[in-house]
């Protein structure tokens, strides 16, 4: 399991590997006559990965992802991985919530749940930390080194906000011990039906 804000109910997995699969085919597709061409398409569909990583080096990155999310442990993702996973996210989403407008059903299938809106937003608000890998490069550069640490910044902020290509370390994934009951938490999701039609769930009245 990858560690976000809070623990992943079985539909955001469910959304979570659609969008890193999705990212790993649209990557398989990308055309091969032209080295040109294929840093065109790359860059066009998922921006801020196609400039912090090539093609081949996001594909290895998400096979790790998926490898890690599907095992029992829990780990910590870095900021390169959070890029990452932003941008999956964002195009899947919008990929997505096209489509369900277009069909009469207004759900689409995803993983083992059909789907209708995604919220995005919602999604990025419930289950990211923060958004510090998206700052930008001049108010990066205004805090400085300690208005960094001041703020708790993982020291590889500096690399991702600049577009630096991420050094090998800055793409591990470490365990992360779950402190006791983590496992057991409650959510409304952990049991959902199949057919969803909005997610996140609108809160009921007492939420």
């Amino acid at each position: 399991m990858l560690r976000f804000e809070s623990r992943p109910d079985p539909v955001f997995t469910a959304i979570l590997h659609g969008a890193l699969t999705e990212m790993q085919d649209w990557i398989e597709d990308l055309p091969t006559d032209s080295a040109d061409e294929r840093s065109g398409w790359w860059r066009a569909q998922y921006p801020h990965t196609a400039a912090r990583f090539t093609p081949e080096a996001a594909r290895a990155v998400i096979e790790s992802l998926l490898v890690a999310s599907h095992s029992a442990a829990v780990y910590d993702l870095t900021e390169y991985h959070w890029l990452l996973i932003y941008d999956a996210l964002k195009i899947f989403c919008d990929i997505h919530n096209d489509y369900v407008w277009e069909d009469p059903s207004g759900l689409l299938p995803v993983g083992p749940y059909r789907i209708g809106q995604i919220d995005f937003v919602a999604i990025i608000d419930d289950n990211f930390f923060d958004l510090d890998c998206l700052t930008d490069p001049a108010d990066l550069d205004a805090i400085g080194e300690a208005g960094r640490r001041e703020m708790g910044m993982r020291p590889e902020v500096f690399g991702v906000v600049q577009g630096l290509t991420p050094h090998p370390e800055e793409l591990e994934l470490t365990r992360w011990p779950a402190p006791e009951g983590w496992w057991e938490l409650s959510d409304p999701m952990d049991d959902p039906p199949r057919d969803i039609p909005v997610y996140p769930p609108e809160p009921g009245p007492d939420d």
